[in-house]
């Protein structure tokens, strides 16, 4: 039977072999969803070729219930894959294209491994680093019979970044000076030197990343400069005698996490709400219970601030401008919250499985919203997306298996894919009509209803 469907598709496509054959057949049933099929046509796609392989063959009826057999076989992976996604391949962006379009305008976006505008000298224990654009990644293996002799290193002007893992375990390094032309130092840059204790940072500098100065462990203060909006994961974990650091007010993405293992995050002590705050970031709430009150002075929530804490519910004042990554991921007690309108952006992951969520108020002012924001948020029934939002990120309300109904803004015009990813109780999308809310009901074969 095999080899007579074989036979029956290579004739219907003119010859070809058989994964040439069903590979287009696949692509015609895709480009029908694309073309905005009726349901029944949906869930029959593809069947118009399949009675053409019949004709061409003329074959027994065995044949024709193998391959109607074959079509309902298809029908779940067509309205799961090929309606959900080859719509958000259409019509539906990807949530990271709108969250790497700074990325790409970077400095790094088209780093190369070797490139040869910057180029290094040695002058005595000291290593220049010199020319114009990127540190090229090759560099540190062309430097590494250096790393146990080099005291200090110089960042030239014309050099924009310093590259992942550049002068990681320089044994001997005791400072670093930097042009303000230098916009990143990258994950593991200046990790494992033990004698660093001097930093003469770029003013220029917008973003140091995940474990950039980990296990620094001669470093007493350090003064992170005006400009830099984000601190990637554990920057200066296990800096054993850090006891003093500033925190810029440009700071937008910062965690307890970075400070790991220093003296200066084991001096700070929670206020009377259980709070860690510095310089109005609250970075940590971990140890916060029951009703919990933000207080006004706060700007920032850091990333995984409420991360796994016993609250019930919060409330966010105006003013509050940032909630970080995960925040109140995990809160499993959390049923009720707002997000004032200060805020512009709910970022990724904010309330990943808050399996007791139900009441969640977004005010307007908000721009987007990240990817698995709401995922595994069990208790959820329905929510409102405020006007004002452009994009919704990826698998965002993924698992939410008790959403009905949801309300979507005319403003939306980009969502990820897997939005729905699971939600199997989700019944109505509200919204305007000829808006973004309406085509994601067609697609999706939900309800629609006009506000």
């Amino acid at each position: 039977m095999k080899y007579e469907l074989d036979e029956l598709l290579k004739d219907a496509y003119g010859g070809e072999d058989t994964k040439t054959a069903t590979s287009k057949l696949n692509q015609e049933m895709i480009d029908k969803v694309h073309s905005g099929e009726s349901k029944f046509e949906k869930r029959f796609l593809g069947f118009g070729n399949f009675a053409k392989v019949i004709l061409v063959s003329g074959c027994a009826c065995l044949v024709v219930v193998a391959i109607v057999s074959a079509v309902m076989a298809l029908t779940p992976r067509i309205k799961d894959d090929a309606i959900k996604e080859a719509a958000s391949e259409e019509m539906v962006s990807e949530q990271e294209s709108s969250e790497d379009v700074e990325e790409t305008t970077n400095y790094y976006s088209d780093l190369k491994w070797d490139n040869p505008d910057v180029q290094y000298r040695i002058e005595d224990d000291t290593l220049i680093v010199y020319g114009n654009g990127k540190m090229g990644g090759s560099m540190k293996d062309k430097l590494e019979a250096h790393k146990y002799d080099i005291k200090k290193v110089v960042i030239d002007e014309g050099v924009l970044g310093i590259t992942s893992g550049a002068f990681k375990g320089y044994a001997a390094l005791e400072g670093v000076e930097m042009a303000d032309t230098v916009v990143r130092i990258e994950s593991n840059a200046f990790s494992g030197c033990e004698k660093l204790k001097e930093i003469k940072w770029s003013k220029g500098l917008e973003i140091i990343d995940s474990y950039a100065f980990a296990n620094c462990t001669s470093l007493i203060k350090v003064v992170i400069p005006e400009g830099v909006t984000e601190l990637g994961g554990y920057v200066f974990e296990e800096c054993s005698n850090l006891e003093n650091i500033n925190i810029p007010s440009s700071i937008k993405a910062i965690s307890i996490d970075d400070f790991y293992g220093t003296k200066w995050i084991e001096n700070l002590q929670e206020d009377e709400n259980g709070f860690i705050v510095v310089d109005a970031i609250l970075i940590s709430g971990a140890n916060a219970k029951g009703h919990v009150v933000i207080p006004d002075n706060i700007k920032i929530i850091g990333e995984y601030a409420f991360y796994r804490s016993e609250v019930e519910s919060v409330i966010i004042p105006e003013g509050v401008v940032e909630i970080g990554y995960e925040a109140f991921g995990k809160c499993s007690n959390l049923q009720s919250i707002n997000i004032p309108s200060t805020v512009n952006s709910i970022d990724s992951g904010t309330f990943r499985e808050c399996s007791k969520l139900k009441n969640i108020e977004i005010s307007v002012g908000i721009k987007n919203v990240g990817s698995s924001a709401f995922e595994m948020c069990e208790s959820l029934e329905c929510i409102e997306i405020p006007e004002g939002v452009e994009w919704i990120g990826s698998n965002t309300f993924e698992g939410c298996k008790n959403l009905v109904s949801i309300k979507l803004p005319r403003s939306l015009e980009k969502v990820g894919n897997w939005l729905f990813w699971d939600c199997k109780s989700l019944r109505t999308i509200h919204g305007t009509e000829g808006s973004y809310a309406e085509k994601l009901a067609m697609y999706g074969d939900y309800l629609f209803e006009e506000e």
